[in-house]
């Protein structure tokens, strides 16, 4: 009677670190990918003054810094962006209910094209909900201002 001989490991273990192997794999990716994507933050700025955004300097993370923040009227309604990255972006805000990317023959604000250091700054005269973005980036920079009345904030 012949007998076959196996050498190595079983088929069944082969295919089990296979999996797991590719488990890890996509693990490890979705780590990297979440690392890269900007992280979305609330502001309420409630101190008197402008109320500040930066352009981070960060290639990985192309994006306003907070993407979101709220300002009151009277208080610190004006707010002001910096360009803290190496290559250039700009400001375009949008009017309430002008979506997220609007056209420069709408927006109510439109900065120059900011190199590192420059800095934009726009009074906001009205509540409501403003979307602005870069010109030269709109699928990746684009945050929202909150404008709020001070009797709104107060009551």
């Amino acid at each position: 009677m012949e007998t076959e001989e196996n050498y190595g490991p079983p088929r069944g273990m082969i295919l089990g670190l296979g999996l797991v192997g590719l488990v890890l794999a996509a693990a490890l990716a979705g780590v990297f990918i979440f690392k890269l994507q900007p992280q979305i933050t609330n502001s309420v700025s409630t101190t008197a003054g402008e109320a500040s955004v930066v352009m981070p300097s960060n290639a990985a993370v192309n994006n306003f810094a907070p993407v979101n923040i709220t300002v009151i009227l009277g208080v610190n309604g004006t707010v002001m962006w910096t360009n803290q990255d190496t290559i250039p972006h700009t400001v375009v805000v949008c009017p309430v209910g002008g979506g997220q990317v609007c056209s420069s023959s709408v927006a109510i604000a439109s900065s120059s094209v900011l190199s590192h250091g420059d800095t934009f700054t726009y009074s906001f005269t009205a509540a409501g909900t403003y979307h602005y973005y870069c010109s030269i980036h709109p699928a990746t920079m684009r945050a929202t201002i909150v404008v709020v009345s001070q009797t709104s904030t107060t009551s």
